[in-house]
């Protein structure tokens, strides 16, 4: 009897999460859920107590994270798909009831009186006038051309006004479909052109990718070339030296630049970038054209993720090569992976299935923040479309991911081992990440906020593909794709700044483009008016972008200047390049214990290494591990300490960093140090026992 009743109870779930109420339910259950977690946090956690040795250049916002956010967003993809069941039945119920009860309606008009009252008290309005007042000011002093032009190119400003656009977009579209049955299935002509002259997109790619200057940021290329600086120059990885941004990509730059495939320079790193960006689109592309049945959805999907994660970042002072941690380099494991699962679905050969999981072990090792996710996805995907039962096929891949899993760690262990005489420290290599994961550079997440859209669509992919009727077939890279996107948002709750909401929104451009192109042979199937209103805010919103960013990323082009963009020193380095020259010549020693703001940048131009266990002085964010360094010198006494002036630093918060590297590390060095000589941007100490 239990058996029989859980069948049924299974073929109910089937039939609902595959009604128009049901998409209806789970957006009041997504919103309900975060504005209840966000209540709940605010109640148990009233205030969070900055450390006491935390740096005050790092701002009072620095540390800010609010309690276990990562778990209950994870724990949401449960809770919401199950609530949103019991919500649809109440809907179901009230909606006849409202016809042929005019109470109803009245309760109707008060809840939504009193929820546009609380959005009207809660609302930040003294923001909201203080940025108006802002806005007003700078057209009376700048004048309305300069104020139209910072409103069209700053990001923030453009991402505001591209959303409210959006939003209006979605809402006209969906009354269109309703009323005139529109829809956005392209025409027929539209897909010959798409599939014969698809192919131009590829060059056309390759000029909008290829900057002439090679525009780079120091300080996110720090944690880069930093870590690999110091490998080139004799401090091996995991035993003096760490990489927050993953091992294998480590020796990959190791391998590049040690081998002079290319010169170990900023500008060249950025030239590596527009490779990974451009192999990336363009492989997208061509895995797309492959899955999708319409080549017009394959060019559309490749180009919204062109615009969300390339010219989303584009203004006058930065551009998507500022921030390696946020391109392709990151993440371009999904690519090969989403391949192989693909041909998995289509032909269910083993080899497809456990090349997938072995690329998605290796990204492990590659960057492990969104190697989890496409593990995780990985697995998830397998074990919805594999054969047999779920629980013995769980534990097979299970163990076929640890298998993997070990004979990585182990190859990176034992070569370690072999190389160096000892096993690598594995907890050293964790504690920036132990670090970071603990709430450094971390932010509240809002009560309601665009990733409310970006769970529902997740929610609205999977369950319905878990709950399949019996012959159906579960579309395997589309889970893949949802499942990558869902655990990939963790990066971005887990910080909370819509900085860094593209960088988990891009797979979500794919998975809407996936659906829609599934649905596209059933224009009149439950749920188009949803499904083509927000295809239609999404196009508007990614044709927003390229229509206002394109014109802002080529005005800051000079094609003109390639060949110095590339080899040049920046005049901004000119002062570091010249106290480099003067380390190169009057210290023979190849590590100098240095403390200097852009002590990564200095050390390269005079091929030196840093004799304290720091790859970038700015990770120091607890005056504890500032005074590990002053213990570590009157343990060694070097004869020389080296400490930056901050005369160098780029910005307002480099300046304070500097104070805080003077005004805390200087008055704790021993009394036999004294100093002896005052370069531009660093003083040198001299042991005179």
């Amino acid at each position: 009897m239990r058996v029989v009743a859980m069948k049924k109870f299974f073929h109910q779930v089937q039939d609902r999460v595959r009604q128009p109420s049901y998409l209806a339910a789970l957006a009041v259950t997504t919103v309900s859920y975060f504005v209840g977690t966000r209540i709940l946090q605010n109640f148990f956690y009233r205030g969070f107590l900055r450390p006491a040795d935390l740096f005050e250049s790092y701002g009072p916002k620095f540390l800010d994270p609010e309690p276990l956010e990562v778990p209950l967003y994870l724990l949401g993809y449960l809770v919401i798909p199950a609530l949103a069941l019991a919500v649809q039945a109440g809907l179901e119920r009230w909606r006849p009831s409202v016809q042929n009860d005019r109470r109803w309606r009245w309760a109707a008009a008060v809840v939504a009186g009193a929820t546009v009252l609380a959005m009207g008290v809660f609302f930040p309005w003294h923001r909201a006038l203080s940025f108006l007042g802002q806005a007003l000011a700078y057209v009376q002093t700048r004048g309305l051309g300069r104020a139209l032009w910072l409103a069209t190119t700053k990001r923030l400003f453009v991402s505001i006004m591209l959303a409210a656009v959006t939003a209006f977009t979605f809402v006209i579209a969906y009354v269109a479909s309703r009323r005139w049955r529109f829809s956005l299935k392209p025409w027929a002509a539209i897909e010959r052109t798409a599939a014969r002259w698809g192919w131009i997109f590829v060059p056309l790619l390759a000029v909008l990718l290829f900057h002439p200057n090679f525009p780079y940021d120091s300080h996110h290329v720090h944690f880069f070339l930093a870590p690999v600086h110091d490998q080139l120059y004799g401090k091996p990885l995991l035993y003096e030296t760490s990489s927050l941004y993953g091992i294998a990509s480590h020796y990959l730059l190791v391998l590049i630049f040690g081998t002079r495939l290319l010169p170990f320079t900023y500008p060249a790193f950025s030239l590596l970038e527009m490779v990974f960006f451009f192999g990336f689109l363009t492989g997208l592309y061509f895995v797309l054209r492959s899955w999708f049945r319409s080549p017009t959805y394959a060019v559309a999907a490749t180009l919204a993720t062109t615009a969300v994660l390339f010219l989303f970042q584009t203004s006058p002072t930065r551009s998507a090569y500022d921030f390696p941690a946020m391109t392709p380099l990151r993440f371009w494991i999904f690519l090969p992976v989403l391949a192989l699962l693909l041909s998995y679905g289509r032909t269910h050969r083993q080899c497809a299935a456990r090349g997938a999981i072995a690329l998605a072990v290796l990204s492990l090792a590659w960057n492990l923040e969104t190697g989890l996710a496409i593990a995780v996805a990985t697995w998830a995907t397998l074990l919805i479309t594999g054969p047999g039962k779920v629980f013995p096929r769980a534990v097979k891949l299970t163990g076929e991911f640890c298998a993997w899993g070990v004979g990585i760690f182990a190859v990176i262990t034992l070569g370690n081992w072999a190389v160096y005489g000892s096993p690598p420290d594995w907890l050293s290599y964790l504690r920036e990440i132990r670090e970071y994961a603990s709430g450094i550079a971390m932010y509240p997440l809002p009560a309601v906020g665009i990733f409310d859209a970006l769970v529902i669509g997740a929610i609205a992919v999977v369950v319905p593909q878990v709950f399949r009727r019996s012959g159906e077939t579960a579309e395997t890279p589309l889970l893949f794709v949802a499942f990558y996107g869902a655990f990939a948002m963790v990066h971005y709750i887990g910080e909370s700044t819509w900085q860094t909401l593209f960088l988990s929104a891009w797979p979500f451009a794919v998975l809407l483009f996936a659906v829609a192109d599934r649905t596209a042979v059933h224009p009149a199937g439950r749920g188009r008016h949803v499904l083509t209103a927000t295809l239609a805010a999404a196009t508007f919103f990614c044709a927003g972008l390229f229509f206002v960013k394109l014109p802002v990323e080529f005005s800051y082009r000079n094609y003109r200047t390639v060949t110095e963009s590339f080899l040049t020193v920046p005049d901004r380095d000119a002062a570091l390049v010249r106290d480099a020259a003067i380390l190169r010549r009057d210290f023979p020693e190849v590590r100098l214990p240095l403390l200097h703001i852009n002590d990564a940048k200095l050390l390269q131009y005079a091929g030196k290494v840093n004799a304290f266990p720091v790859y970038y002085s700015w990770t120091l964010y607890y005056r504890t591990a500032m005074a590990q360094l002053v213990a570590q010198v009157e343990k060694e006494r070097p004869q020389y300490v080296l400490v930056g002036n901050g005369s160098d630093a780029m910005d307002d918060f480099q300046r304070a960093r500097a104070v805080d590297i003077n005004a805390y590390f200087r008055p704790l060095l021993p009394s036999a140090y004294v100093i002896t000589e005052q370069l531009e941007t660093l003083d040198v100490y001299e042991r005179r026992d």
